[in-house]
């Protein structure tokens, strides 16, 4: 199994080998830069994820992996404040997909 992580992010790294790892034993890890296509600061959960998926996308394009995962954090106005919000997207060679999220936190009020 090779699987690609669309970022160089030492934590983006660690997270997905840390999950993926054990699931897939023996698995090549490639990290890669790509692109998110959104703003450096993206901000709602649609812009986020599509960050996340984007990434995904890039890095399994560029390296011919079996799958890709992408990370992208982002902000959400709510009514209690600014607070941020994470995506995780999977993307197979055979085309399946999936995604994740984590809720929000609140930073500022």
């Amino acid at each position: 199994m090779h699987i690609a992580i669309g970022s160089k992010n030492p934590v983006k790294q660690l997270a997905a080998e840390t999950v993926l790892a054990p699931l897939f034993p023996g698995t090549r890890f490639l990290t890669l830069d790509v692109p998110s296509g959104i703003p450096a600061q993206p901000w709602g959960d649609a812009e986020t994820r599509t960050g996340a998926l984007n990434r995904a996308h890039a890095a399994l394009e560029r390296s011919g992996a079996d799958m890709a995962v992408g990370f992208e954090g982002g902000l959400i106005r709510t009514e209690l404040g600014i607070m941020t919000c994470a995506w995780c997207a999977v993307v197979a060679a055979d085309g399946r997909i999936g995604v994740g999220w984590m809720p929000a936190r609140n930073w500022a009020r």
